[in-house]
């Protein structure tokens, strides 16, 4: 009983209204009413509760957190100033590394009622300068843009993945242990709000999954450089430079993908190709020279990124196209294995 009101005289250090630099651990179940009894979400929500209080306890003994429940998860939100810099991945993979722990213990048992009971987590990370407010019970709670940000990257993560906002990222990856453990991705938010979000892929940790993210799958890397170039540079000028860019990029995805194909196919399918690839590059000249034409005919400014345009989604198209058949091959090999 004294452990509890310790860690309350703790708690009571940051008072409501205070503005503080909070770390955030946002922690969500995956699938967590999909499939189980309100026992098994019951049993879920304790043991997920203990694994953060007692990863807290281990990392940052004499530490200051305020645990948010979210109904089918936690944002842990460290306001400790003596935190290290790290301290939310660190917890983050504690608590991963415990779950899986849960997980295996119950792998070998065929019960189903045991069965619901195993279950995987999505993790966002950030940090911000935020607030401590009292909630509408009168708890403590935190508001600002980090939780914010944190419940978006989450939100974009797989089961058993770590995703990190822009200002977590800035923090770690100077350090020599981070700085080749994070890939980049971009994603369109909430009011069409552009968010930078890093995936955290150390190998060799237990409970981690590196694998690209659904939500970033088939995307393209040149059309999301392509977006961010057109919202820095919104000029006429700044549209027509970005595009002819990405039409460029394309050009050079375009030969690296057939290069690719060719080398996949079997020999009497790569002549084939080619004859198809020499007809696509007489469609593609003839058509930019009657764009260029056309709108060289039009009035007005407008008109000039509107032919750039032109020019990348022809190329875009082409590389799409050459990427689906590179994708069946990879396909049919994993079918074939």
């Amino acid at each position: 009983m004294r452990m509890k009101e310790n860690f309350s005289e703790r708690l009571g250090s940051a008072a409501t209204g205070d503005t503080r630099h909070i770390k955030y651990v946002f922690v969500d179940v995956v699938r967590f009413s999909t499939d189980r009894s309100v026992e098994a979400q019951n049993d879920i929500v304790d043991t997920l509760n203990t694994a953060c209080t007692q990863a807290f306890q281990e990392l940052i003994p004499e530490g200051e957190v305020i645990y948010v429940p979210t109904g089918d998860g936690i944002c842990v939100a460290i306001i400790d100033p003596k935190a290290k810099y790290d301290a939310h991945v660190s917890f983050a993979l504690n608590v991963l590394s415990r779950i899986d722990a849960h997980n295996e213990s119950l792998t070998s048992s065929k019960n189903f009622i045991h069965h619901m009971r195993r279950f995987e987590l999505r993790i966002g990370i950030s940090e911000n300068v935020d607030s401590i407010v009292k909630d509408i019970n009168g708890n403590r709670n935190v508001a600002g843009n980090g939780v914010t940000s944190a419940q978006r990257v989450m939100a974009l993560a797989d089961g058993r993945q770590i995703l990190l906002t822009d200002a977590a990222f800035k923090t770690l990856h100077g350090h020599e242990k981070y700085m080749d453990a994070f890939q980049r991705f971009k994603a369109v938010v909430k009011h069409d709000q552009p968010l930078d979000v890093y995936q955290f892929i150390q190998t060799g940790i237990a409970g981690l999954n590196v694998d690209i993210p659904w939500a970033f799958r088939n995307r393209e890397p040149i059309e999301d450089q392509f977006e961010a170039c057109l919202r820095e540079n919104p000029s006429t000028a700044g549209q027509v430079r970005c595009t002819m860019e990405a039409a460029e990029m394309w050009e050079g995805e375009i030969k690296r993908r057939l290069f690719h194909l060719a080398g996949s196919l079997p020999e009497d399918q790569r002549p084939v190709l080619e004859k198809a690839q020499r007809a696509w590059t007489r469609y593609q000249k003839a058509e930019l020279e009657f764009s260029a034409t056309f709108y060289s005919k039009m009035q007005g400014t407008m008109w000039r990124p509107i032919r750039a345009a032109r020019h990348h989604d022809v190329s875009r198209d082409r590389g799409r196209d050459l990427g689906m058949y590179l994708g069946s091959v990879a396909e049919q090999e994993l079918i074939t294995e």
